[in-house]
C-alpha cells in the first residue's frame, strides 16, 4: 500500500462515527519501529480481529463504500463472503460500487441466490454479465480470487519499498 492511498484511507476512515472504524483508522497510520507499516493483509487481519459483530463490519463495509477503492472493498467481500448479515448489507449498495466490484459479486456462487434477489441494483452490464456463461464467470472469479489473493499476501509495507516506489507514482 503506498503512502498516499495509506493516507487517504486513514483520512477517510477517521471522520467515522464508529470507534471500531476509527481505532481501524489509527492501526492503519502506526508505524512499527522499523518504520515498516501495515499493508492489505495486515490490514485485512487486523480487521477480522477489530470488526466482530456483523453491525461492526457493516459500519466498516459504508466507511469503505464511501471511498470507492476497488482492492478494499473486494477484500471486504472476500473476508466476508460467509456472513449473510453482512453481504445482505454489501448487496444492497450494490448500484454504488464500481463495474468491476459488482462483476465480482456477481461470479461468486456461494451468494448466487441473493444476487438474484439484488439483481435491480446492479448496473446494465453486471445483470448482463449474470447471465453469461459459466465459463466466463468462472474466470471472472479466477480474477477475483487471484487479486485478493495477492493483496492479503501482502503484510507489511517496508520503508524502503515506499521511497522506491514514490517517484514513479506522482
Amino acid at each position: 500500500m503506498i503512502e498516499r492511498i495509506r493516507e487517504f484511507y486513514v483520512e477517510a476512515l477517521e471522520k467515522s462515527e464508529s470507534p471500531e472504524v476509527r481505532e481501524f483508522a489509527s492501526y492503519l497510520g502506526e508505524k512499527s519501529q522499523d518504520g515498516s507499516r501495515p499493508c492489505w493483509g495486515g490490514a485485512a487481519a487486523h480487521a477480522l480481529k477489530t470488526f466482530k459483530s456483523g453491525r461492526a463490519r457493516i459500519a466498516l463495509w459504508k466507511e469503505l463504500l464511501r471511498t470507492q477503492e476497488e482492492n478494499a472493498l473486494l477484500l471486504f467481500i472476500k473476508l466476508n463472503v460467509d456472513n449473510p448479515e453482512v453481504m445482505e448489507a454489501v448487496l444492497s449498495d450494490a448500484e454504488k460500487l464500481p463495474i468491476t466490484v459488482q462483476r465480482a459479486l456477481v461470479s461468486i456462487d456461494e451468494i448466487g441466490n441473493k444476487v438474484d434477489q439484488h439483481l435491480p441494483r446492479f448496473s446494465q452490464k453486471a445483470r448482463d454479465f449474470r447471465r453469461a456463461s459459466a465459463e466466463d464467470k468462472r474466470r471472472e472469479r479466477a480474477g477475483f480470487d487471484t487479486r485478493t489473493s495477492g493483496l492479503l499476501a501482502m503484510k507489511i509495507s517496508s520503508p524502503k519499498a515506499l521511497k522506491e516506489d514514490e517517484p514513479e507514482r506522482q
